[in-house]
């Protein structure tokens, strides 16, 4: 997800997969997108268009715990960068 290739990203997801993150998070208010995506369109549109419009270089995804049960599989992960006007985040 950190490469923001389109195929690559959409290569790890189902059609119903879904991202969420606290409504609050950077990664939801400035590209204006919002906390809680539904459906792998939508969630590579977000990795490989909106994200690197904030995210400019030095993108690192840190994967915590993965949780599993039958067919559901639960990430949680951070993501780090330095931003487009050179804050790190």
């Amino acid at each position: 997800m950190a490469s923001g290739d389109p195929d690559r990203v959409a290569a790890v997801l189902t059609e119903d997969a879904e991202r969420l993150s606290p409504p609050d998070n950077a990664t939801a208010t400035a590209p204006k997108t919002t906390h809680h995506m539904v459906g792998r369109k939508a969630i590579v549109h977000f990795f490989a268009d909106a994200l690197p419009r904030l995210f400019a270089r030095d993108v690192t995804v840190t994967f915590h715990r993965f949780h599993a049960a039958g067919e559901r599989v639960v990430v949680e992960a951070t993501m780090t960068a330095t931003l487009a006007n050179g804050n790190g985040h």
